[in-house]
This record gives C-alpha cells, structure tokens and sequence, in this order.
C-alpha cells in the first residue's frame, strides 16, 4: 500500500497565490489649510486615501495633518505659496515620498475686495490671475506627468459660480473663474485617451471662514445673502468636499470636462 502523503502530480493541486498589498492612493490638495481645501483633505482621508496638502499658514497646517493622521493614513503637509515655481519642486517631492498620484484638487485661490473695474489696479489684477489661474496651469504641468507614471487618475479644479452669473464689483475674480473652466474643459480634451478625467467644482455661497470675514461676521447679513439660494442657505465646506471626492472616485469614471456647479440653485433663478 503506498502511504505516501504528498501527490507528487504538481497539476492536481489548486493554485494559491500571495495576496499583493496594494497601497491607498494619493490626493493632493492645494489651499488645504482651512475652508473648502481643509474639508475637502479630511474627506479624502476619511475614504482611505493618502493625503498630500499644502498652504501657506503652517500653524493650522500642523492642525490639520494632526486631524487627518487621526484616521490612520499616511499624509505630509508641505508649507507652499501656490504662486511660486520654486514650491513645486516640494510639493512634487511630497507626493514621491508616497509613490503614487491619483487625485487632485487644485483648490488654492484668493478673491480681491469688491470695487467697480475701473478702481482694480494693475497689480490686484496679476496677483488674483497668479494666483487663480496661472498657479493652476503650472500646477497641472507637473501633476499631469506624475498622474500618468502613476497609470491616470482625476483632477479637479476649484471654479465659482462667479463665472456664470455676473457679480458687480468681482470683475476680476469672475474672470479669473471663467479662464478655470475654460482651461478645465480643454485639458480634459487632452487627457482624456490617457485615462486622466479632468473636471472643476463651482460652488455658490460656502461659510468659511473667508466668507465670514467678507460679511464683517454679520449673521445677518450672512443669512440673508444664504436665502438668496433656493434651498435658503449657503453650503457647508463638507458639502462641496464630498463632490470633489466623488469626481476623483471610480462611481464618476465617466465624468470629465464639466463644471459640476453646486450653488444651491442660485445660478438657476
């Protein structure tokens, strides 16, 4: 009788492979220090996903990598001003650091006090497009590269309803928000055959805390400016985060050169 325990017929036994650990993918997020940026990083990192962030205010950037670290992912906070070249290269190291490009929102993005057009000066004028618009555009010249090593991706940009509705005394603002979605729509054109979605969010009425200081912290003022939403309030920055999470996320694969407008109706009036 033959006792023999192991078959030594190799294609009689089932195959068993290693399960391969694949590691979270990565967001970055531009201005994620506070508002709409810090909501949105703290969705990302809710939903697993690593998290690179940048901002110009170290303090609350501390404050908000603590936050995220919290819910047991990776992230790095990388103090830059979007408007300079030279940060790219650390924000670009940052996301190496973590091998993978996945998600973006190029969030970062300043507005200039109300005044008629006529009273801009030149130089609020460079500072908002450099800051609106140029930033995004070398931003996107080295996000593309590393999204595309990283095998594609989504990008979404930050927009405004600004750039559909005309707002007296935000000329400048307003078209630096028009110059987002037209650039949006064209990149998506190109990126698209490379498995890159590209799509910009535009929000209405957002309480931040930049909202806040605009109305002078007047309830007020603030609640009646919300009641001129439809739905009778301005958004929250979760609300607005959680759209950038779901453009970035699989259930919008097919989604991409549009401007999801999330105004409460506003633009709709």
């Amino acid at each position: 009788m033959n006792n023999q325990l192991i078959d030594d017929d190799p294609s009689s036994h089932p195959i068993i492979e290693t399960p391969v650990a694949i590691s979270p993918p990565v967001a970055l997020v531009t201005g994620g220090t506070s508002g709409i940026g810090r909501a949105t990083a703290l969705a990302f990192a809710k939903a697993g996903t690593r998290v690179v962030f940048t901002g110009r205010r170290k303090e609350l950037g501390a404050d908000v990598l603590e936050e995220i670290v919290s819910h047991d992912v990776e992230a790095r906070f990388v103090p830059a001003d979007a408007t300079r070249d030279s940060d790219h290269e650390a924000v670009a190291a940052a996301v190496g650091q973590l091998g993978d490009l996945s998600c973006v929102f190029n969030n970062a993005g300043i507005a200039a006090d109300l005044a008629p057009a006529t009273e801009f000066s030149a130089a609020t004028y460079t500072s908002v497009f450099d800051t609106n618009v140029r930033a995004i555009f070398r931003d996107l010249q080295w996000q593309i590269p590393a999204m595309i090593a990283s095998g594609g991706g989504a990008i979404v940009n930050n927009s405004s309803i600004a750039a559909r509705v005309g707002m007296p005394g935000a000329s400048i603002y307003s078209a630096t928000k028009g110059a987002v979605d037209a650039l949006t729509r064209s990149v998506a054109m190109e990126l698209a055959p490379q498995g890159i979605r590209v799509n910009a969010v535009a929000p209405g009425g957002v309480r931040t805390a930049g909202f806040q200081r605009f109305f002078g912290g007047d309830e007020d003022a603030m609640a009646g400016f919300g009641r001129q939403h439809p739905i009778g309030r301005v958004a929250t920055p979760e609300e607005i985060a959680d759209i950038v999470v779901w453009l970035c996320s699989d259930a919008a694969s097919f989604v991409t050169g549009q401007v999801i407008v999330a105004d409460g109706g506003f633009t709709v009036q």
